[in-house]
């Protein structure tokens, strides 16, 4: 006799209670009150933080500086050095051909595929190794 999923499913029921949410009490706001600082130090920073700090603030500026050329440039050339979406197109393109996506395949043409490979030299001579 076959069973539903629902009867298979009842095989597994637990009877389980959960407790409802109860609720928090509230933490009441601290407010007024002294805090104090003792052992004050002051940051001295490295040379190391120096040095990146002063590479940072050159890599920044040059940065600034060569945006606007590469803005004009990149609209100046974008039909001549940026074909990207042809390209991409064509590496897809290329890509699915060889994986042979979108053809279709009979089981025939995929037992001659397999008699094919099988009827090999290397194939025929490692099974013999394998047997003997």
């Amino acid at each position: 006799m076959s069973s539903s999923g629902y009867d298979t499913l009842s095989d597994f029921k637990i009877d389980l209670t959960i407790d409802p949410i109860q609720p928090l009490n509230s933490i009441r706001p601290t407010q007024g009150g002294k805090f104090s600082i003792t052992n004050q130090e002051e940051f001295t920073p490295t040379p190391e933080m120096e040095a990146n700090a002063v590479n940072s603030a050159e890599q920044s500026a040059m940065s600034v500086n060569t945006t606007s050329y590469m803005n004009m440039m990149a609209n100046e050339f974008a039909g001549q050095y940026l074909p990207v979406r042809e390209q991409r197109r064509a590496y897809a393109d290329q890509y699915y051909k060889a994986l042979g996506l979108g053809e279709r395949y009979n089981p025939a043409d995929f037992e001659g595929q397999i008699r094919q490979a099988l009827n090999t030299s290397s194939v025929r001579s490692s099974s013999r190794k394998v047997r003997s």
